[in-house]
Order: structure tokens, then sequence, then C-alpha cells
């Protein structure tokens, strides 16, 4: 009977006559999830200034309607990550011909009223559909009026539009309404934390898609110190080092830590510790940060043999995840 009055709530809140009308998604993108892509960013569902992801985080940004599944930098778009349909349904609408660059504010008037970029909407049936944005410059492989089948390939992951980094938005609405996909709500119609929600994830996926605050898509070794932007833009050389590299850092990079957290990095080598790093505490949730700990090489070469980085996730006082990356000078 519970599940019953779950599943009545749902069709009340999206306004449809018919269980039959409420379809099921699939991952939006041909990738391993939380190894090769990464989900990013959740809708908003608060109403006003305060913005607030279903489980009343901070993963996502104010009036966010859609959930953003990444990659790790315009480099990985190179290899041709495909978007595909979340579900059977018509095409609608697409737009392609817009430029992959990431956006930052220099780049408002480029993308204004164009800011999901290239990009496909399906109809589903009983007021449903699904939109797709950001898509690769040229990549889209369906035309308006086409059916298509669930898993159907429509396009490439890029990073046209109102982009910050390299990733697919998906977007669900009913009767023109968005839709949280984790809860089945209308975005603003139920408060974060709700219990009476019912997933509109295909059965698996809902698991695999479990809620995380505060994850490790990154770490590895550079010749010097690393950035945000310079990862985004795929700008940093991994696993290059060799006895003549002028420094030595070890790099972990994270999204969507909540404020509070700390990250403990330590760098050993062969000679012992080389050098170690503990951050302040987060003043504010971050939906990116990147963290280094390293040192200049002094002698007239690093020693060969096995270097290895640890970081280390702290929240309240404990270790919450650690990771350890390993790296050979020859």
């Amino acid at each position: 009977m519970r599940f019953a009055s779950l599943f009545l709530t749902i069709l009340i809140a999206v306004k449809t006559a018919s269980a039959e009308d409420i379809p099921s998604f699939s991952l939006p993108v041909e990738c391993e999830l939380n190894k090769t892509c990464f989900l990013q960013k959740y809708p908003d569902v608060e109403t006003g200034p305060l913005s607030k992801d279903y489980k009343c985080g901070a993963a996502t940004s104010e009036g966010h309607k859609g959930t953003d599944f990444r990659l790790l930098s315009v480099r990985e778009t190179e290899k041709g990550v495909p978007v595909i349909a979340a579900a059977a349904g018509r095409v609608k609408a697409l737009r392609d011909g817009m430029p992959d660059r990431l956006y930052d504010k220099s780049s408002e008037n480029r993308v204004k009223a164009r800011e999901c970029g290239n990009g496909v909407v399906l109809v589903h049936g009983g007021g449903w559909e699904t939109q797709y944005c950001h898509m690769l410059n040229g990549s889209i492989t369906v035309k308006k009026g086409e059916e298509v089948e669930r898993g159907a390939p429509l396009g490439l992951v890029g990073y046209s539009g109102k982009a910050q980094f390299p990733h697919v938005h998906f977007e669900v609405r009913n009767d023109q309404k968005p839709i949280d996909p984790f809860t089945g709500s209308v975005l603003g119609a139920t408060a974060c934390g709700a219990t009476n929600k019912v997933s509109l994830w295909r059965d698996g996926l809902a698991d695999e898609l479990q809620y995380r605050h505060g994850e490790l898509i990154e770490a590895g070794f550079a010749e010097g110190p690393v950035s945000t932007r310079a990862l985004e833009a795929g700008q940093i050389e991994k696993s290059n080092l060799s006895p003549t590299s002028p420094a030595l850092v070890f790099y972990a990079r994270f999204i969507n830590l909540k404020a509070g957290d700390r990250l403990r990095l330590f760098v050993t080598g062969p000679d012992g510790s080389i050098a170690d790093h503990e951050s302040k505490p987060l003043e504010r949730s971050k939906a990116q940060y990147v963290a280094y700990a390293g040192k200049k090489r002094r002698s007239p070469e690093w020693t060969k043999g096995r270097y290895e980085g640890v970081v280390e996730l702290l929240r309240a006082g404990k270790i919450v995840s650690r990771t350890a990356t390993e790296i050979s000078i020859k």
C-alpha cells in the first residue's frame, strides 16, 4: 500500500492520467559511471535564490533544471563519447553548428538565448520530453521527426553553449514543467529531503546513481602547479615525469565538496617523504576543487624509482575517503 501511495503522489505531481505514460530513463551518455563520466550537478529543487539538490546538498546551482553528466576534460571529447536517447521517442527539435568553447563571462553575449548549445529534444508521449545539451559541434546524427529507440545515438558529448566543462545536460519535462528524475517531482513543488519520491531512473541505474557528496574524479602527478581550468582543458600532462623534471607535484581533483571539508595530501619517494599539505576547512561548498602538494627539484636529478601520492578527504574530523596513486621515474 505504501508503494501505491507513493506512485499516486507522482501521478498527481506531474498531472498525467496513466501509469503507462510515465517513462523510465537510462543513462543519457555512453560511459562508465564514476570512472569515465561523473554526475557533476543535480536539478535545483528549491524556488528563489537558495539552491538545493534533492538531498538538500549544494551540488546544483540556482535555477538549474537538469542533471549534468561530465567528462574529465576537453581531451576526452576527442574520443567521441556518444550521447544516447534515455528512452524511446521522436525528435521534436535540434540545433547544431555552435562551436565548442569553455564558457566564461566573456562568452555571455555569444551564447545568449542559446545556452543549451548544440542539442536535441525528444518527445515520449503523455506530455513527457527530454532535452540533451552541449553536444559536440557537427556531431548530431538524428533529424527532426525521426523515431529513435532507447540507447540510440543522438550525437557526442561536447562543450558548446553555456558549458564550463565538457558534459551533457539532461533535462526531463512533463507538460513543459521541469521534473527531477531522482524524485519524480516538479521542481519547486516538493522540498528537498522529502520522502515521498519515486525515481524515474530505470531499474538498477538508480542504485548506480546513488547520491555522492565529495567525489575524487582525478589524481595524478605533474611537473608543476595545476588549476581547474587547465585540467578542464586537458592541458596537464600526466605521468610524464623524468629525472630532470623541474618539479614533482601530486594533485587531487574533487567535485561537490561540502563546507567544512578538508583535504590532506602526502607525497613520498625512494628517499622518503617529499611533501605534505593539509587544506583549511572549506568556507563554502565547492562544485570543483583542486589541491596539490609537491617540491621543486633541488638536486641534478630526481632519484629513480617509485613515487606515491596519497589524498585523504576529512569531514567532521573523520577520514571519509583515502586514495593512493603511484608513478615511476626511470
